[in-house]
């Protein structure tokens, strides 16, 4: 019995026990109370009755959206908005060169070797990184990927440049000549407005196969290279800038077919994609596919990677088109040559190496060659970086690259810059950043190159029309992610 209850039920007690002396109006009073308790307490008992009833039918609509929760049977289309991941973040950032350089290729693309940070003293929208993705698991084997860039640096990555204003014409009006020498480094130079570039970053769809024994990953599309220690996306470094190796001899995306499974404790990768190189992913401008073998293994805390790649890409730099014999026209070089005749490979070693908590350290080496060709080059970085306090931590990095032919018409410009046949490339960066809230962090840096040319000796621009050995440039950085 509830607390009302019990309350009108002593007072029904206390009434039924008054002495009979107070005569028969209090009798008559007394009756009427009686009446009115016990109408109270039937109202009460119809309010509990009611209530119950109430939660009896809440508790089983609860039971019945728990089970079809756990069924997925509540709607078609929330277990699969659980299953995507979207994030991404934005960067921007401002450089300047000590060398001053003024007035060169038409005011931009004064900064050598920074690709993504070519022009002095200018602020820009470096990224604006939108990712999508559903990944392809055992319990639900289909999935995709989206990554979408826009600013800036998407000048450098965007693939639909490289033809030349007065270009050639062939049958049905198609350009049938590639040629970097009008605007070697992207948009910029004709649009006057790189930030409003874009770049699709990757674009796949993905399936985890478990029919050949065991689960492998594919995807088919675009995706990032294997390749390497640094990336395109700025939150994943640990500078501001991305070296040399990155920037003169390592591809960025592929188009194409990559296979990815476990045998033990190694990770094998295999790749068919139409181009090793990052010049043009599609379409395939050659008569045969490019090739990718890489294989990963270890752990969070010390990890080695092994790539190869291989392929017959087209020859694209300053004058070469598409002389695949490794001459541009004015050398006599032979458009009928055959598209394939200059095949190429690269070896890529990177590891990843975090002695204790907050230090984290790696090292990458990359060799590059040319069949039937002298042209040859290699580099290596090493950098590392030290959570110094909760907020702050630094960062250093140190590289050297050569690149090698017997004379300059063996040069291979697959590059992102038409650099000497033969010269030695080195560069120290050091980078500071503070974590201003739980998603904007600031960095600011310091980097110095240094080119040997085995022509000139100079190769860095430097005020309005000199050149000099080696170039200093100072930048900062905010990047916010989400």
């Amino acid at each position: 019995m509830n607390r009302v209850s019990m309350v009108l039920a002593c007072a029904a007690m206390l009434f039924a026990v008054q002495p009979a002396t107070a005569g028969d109006d209090v009798s008559s009073e007394l009756a009427e109370m009686r009446e009115l308790v016990q109408g109270l307490k039937q109202k009460v008992d119809a309010q509990e009755e009611q209530l119950e009833h109430q939660g009896q039918l809440l508790e089983q609509a609860q039971s019945v959206a728990r089970k079809q929760q756990e069924e997925g049977t509540s709607s078609g289309l929330s277990p699969f908005l659980d299953m995507i991941e979207v994030g991404g973040h934005m960067a921007g950032s401002w450089n300047w060169n000590f060398d001053d350089p003024k007035g060169q290729l038409g005011g931009v693309n004064t900064n050598m070797n920074l690709p993504f940070h070519s022009d002095h003293n200018e602020m820009v929208l470096n990224q604006l990184w939108i990712s999508v993705a559903k990944p392809a698991t055992e319990e639900s084997r289909g999935g995709f990927a989206f990554d979408f860039l826009y600013g800036s640096d998407a000048n450098f990555l965007g693939q639909g440049t490289g033809f030349e204003n007065d270009h050639d014409t062939g049958a049905f009006g198609r350009r049938d000549d590639i040629d970097f020498q009008d605007d070697p480094l992207g948009r910029r130079n004709s649009a006057f407005d790189s930030t409003s570039d874009y770049y699709i970053a990757q674009a796949y769809v993905e399936y985890q196969c478990g029919c050949l024994g065991p689960e492998v990953n594919f995807k088919f599309g675009k995706w990032q290279t294997l390749v390497g220690a640094e990336v395109v996306q700025a939150t994943g470094n640990f500078n501001i800038t991305r070296g040399l190796v990155y920037s003169q001899l390592q591809p960025v995306d592929h188009f194409g077919l990559l296979g990815t499974t476990d045998l033990g404790p190694v990770e094998f990768s295999l790749g068919i994609m139409n181009s090793a190189s990052s010049v043009i992913s599609a379409p395939d401008i050659g008569k045969e596919k490019s090739y990718i073998a890489s294989a990963l293994v270890g752990d969070d805390k010390m990890n080695v990677r092994a790539s190869f790649l291989y392929g017959a890409d087209p020859v694209l730099g300053f004058g070469l088109e598409t002389y695949t014999d490794g001459f541009s026209n004015d050398q006599g070089g032979d458009p009928g040559a055959g598209i394939n005749s200059l095949r190429s490979g690269l070896v890529d070693l990177t590891g990843w190496f975090s002695p204790m908590d907050g230090l984290q350290t790696w090292a990458n080496y990359n060799y590059y060659y040319v069949e039937g060709s002298s042209y040859w080059a290699h580099g290596v970085a090493v950098a590392g970086r030290a959570q110094i306090t909760e907020k702050v931590g630094a960062a250093v990095r140190g590289e050297y690259v050569k690149t090698s032919a017997a004379h300059d018409g063996d040069i291979q410009n697959t590059l992102f810059f038409g650099m000497p046949a033969s010269n030695e490339m080195y560069s120290v960066t050091a980078t500071g950043d503070v974590k201003l809230s739980d998603h904007l962090t600031a960095k600011a840096e310091f980097r110095w190159d240094m080119l040997k040319d085995r022509t000139s000796g100079d190769g860095f621009f430097e005020n309005d029309q000199g050149f000099a050995d080696n170039q200093s440039v100072a930048l900062v950085e905010v990047i916010y992610d989400f």
